[in-house]
């Protein structure tokens, strides 16, 4: 579960402990969308049913007042440190962004959807392909796979306006996908 959820639950719970409300305890109700029973059926790890309850770690009130303290202290200083400039605002670290990154994924040929092993670099995939060891054939190629920010893209309302996003995507297009043979 991600940490954003705990944050924003214990946020509301705060609140509602603010207003004479009792808290004892807070879950998630997970509705998978993109969820698939053959998934399910094969690996064990994967969610068992399209939605599942989870169980989120409460805090105390303390931890919650010192959290959204120091959250509001960081957009203040955010604040006072720009000139209200989007420009200016801090960047979304790469787990806030669900980055992935990109990989090299090496093919039986150029017109095959599946990857047969994926790499981290260009180098580490040729020096896989080369080794006589792995008794690579002709004709297979390694395929550049750009990385992904998932929340941005998929997720975010202001990614218009964000430059960080703009930059990434422009990053992106000079990294275009490409095909190199064995």
């Amino acid at each position: 579960m991600p940490e954003e959820y705990e944050q924003q639950l214990n946020m509301y719970a705060h609140l509602l402990r603010e207003n004479g409300f009792k808290v004892d305890a807070l879950k998630i109700v997970a509705m998978y969308r993109d969820w698939l029973i053959a998934s399910a059926e094969r690996d064990q790890s994967y969610p068992q049913n399209i939605a599942q309850t989870h169980d989120v770690r409460l805090w105390d009130e303390e931890e919650a007042k010192w959290f959204i303290e120091d959250r509001v202290r960081a957009h203040q200083e955010a604040i006072a440190t720009s000139s209200y400039n989007v420009d200016d605002l801090v960047e979304c670290t790469d787990d806030e962004r669900w980055a992935k990154s990109p990989t090299h994924a090496l093919k039986t040929n150029a017109n095959s959807g599946r990857a047969r092993k994926l790499f981290d670099s260009e180098e580490a995939a040729f020096e896989y392909a080369e080794d006589p060891a792995n008794k690579m054939k002709t004709g297979w190629v390694v395929e550049y796979r750009p990385g992904e920010n998932v929340r941005c893209q998929r997720y975010c309302n202001v990614q218009q306006f964000c430059s960080q996003w703009q930059n990434l995507k422009n990053e992106e297009a000079k990294l275009t996908s490409k095909e190199v043979a064995l």
